[in-house]
């Protein structure tokens, strides 16, 4: 059995070889997230959970030998939803990957995360496996990313629409607006609460960000995220009523022209979830403009309960009736 431990400045090079061998487009990412959040992820091991804002990272060894690496994140001011953002494993080292995954859930659901989230490309077949199988989460959904192929996508009407920047009294709005969008049978694991939707100002130096929202009268009706990853490269996320569907393309018109203020020659790149009940028709829209699917990603979830141990265990009628000589106790 491996151990497991957090991650220090002895490991650098260990996982710099480890990452390299996997995926050198890696190696870039982890100096950054290692060097530049050292400083605060030690003193994180002090903090309460709703304190911890940076990334965590543990190795996982075996007699002095690097196995795997496991990286997470809180869910943006939500400290009790976290996410794995990455792992790293050697050949051979299924039992190494189940492991950590374990440690981590176990390690942070016992000081009070209670949701636990992987997404990953549905292509990465045996990594699935490692998650569904190995560690016990389970396959709640879809997420895509497309490729706008034609940036000059444009529908006039737009202008006669009141879109606003957010403010920090929205969020919890937000919230409520995003829960009744996702579908019934997803809305435990996935709902969001306000924290996820204030101000973005204690996120840490991250990629800028620009959100608005549609409204009709008190009611909001759309909501959109525009990720500027650098000059050339912008993401677009919008979340909308699926009654007011015959908007898209007016509200995608409008998040395509405040990219466009920014830098005229980009990249853009659409996210779409499907797990919203606007998610089938968004994605319906795409194939007819031809935006291009780049990647269709598993959202896998798992929620961590403590046992709750009982200092009397008495029998607990569930049925009887005054006819019968019988009941039924669990």
């Amino acid at each position: 059995m491996a151990k497991i431990r957090k991650i220090n400045l002895l490991d650098v090079i260990n996982v710099r070889k480890l990452v390299s061998f996997i995926c050198a487009d890696e190696v870039i990412h982890y100096k950054r997230l290692f060097f530049a959040s050292a400083p605060m992820t030690f003193f994180q091991n002090f903090f309460p959970l709703f304190m911890r804002k940076q990334p965590e990272t543990y190795v996982a060894e075996t007699d002095g030998e690097l196995r795997g690496v496991i990286s997470l994140k809180a869910q943006c001011l939500n400290c009790r939803k976290w996410e794995i953002i990455r792992l790293f494993l050697q050949k051979n080292s299924y039992d190494t990957g189940k492991q950590l995954v374990d440690y981590v859930v176990s390690h942070f659901g016992a000081v009070g995360a209670t949701t636990f989230f992987a997404v990953i490309n549905d292509t990465e077949t045996e990594l699935l496996e490692l998650f569904v199988k190995g560690a016990g989460f389970r396959m709640c959904s879809c997420t895509a990313l497309h490729l706008m192929s034609n940036i000059n996508f444009f529908d006039e009407n737009f202008s006669k629409l009141n879109f606003r920047m957010i403010k920090s009294s929205d969020s919890q709005r937000l919230a409520d607006f995003f829960n009744e969008n996702i579908f019934s049978s997803f809305k435990n694991s996935l709902q969001k609460d306000k924290s996820e939707f204030s101000d973005v100002l204690f996120k840490g130096l991250g990629n800028a960000m620009f959100r608005y929202i549609l409204e009709d009268g008190d009611n909001i009706i759309s909501y959109i995220e525009i990720f500027a990853y650098d000059n050339s490269t912008y993401g677009i996320d919008i979340i909308i009523s699926q009654g007011y569907m015959n908007l898209y393309s007016q509200i995608l018109s409008f998040a395509v022209s405040e990219v466009k203020k920014r830098n005229k020659n980009v990249s853009i790149y659409i996210k779409n979830r499907k797990y919203l009940m606007s998610g089938y028709e968004i994605e319906d829209f795409f194939k007819q403009n031809h935006f291009e699917m780049l990647e269709n990603k598993v959202v896998l979830v798992k929620d961590f309960y403590k046992r709750i141990e009982n200092e009397v265990q008495s029998p607990a009628i569930a049925f009887s009736s005054m006819k019968s000589n019988r009941a039924y106790f669990f």
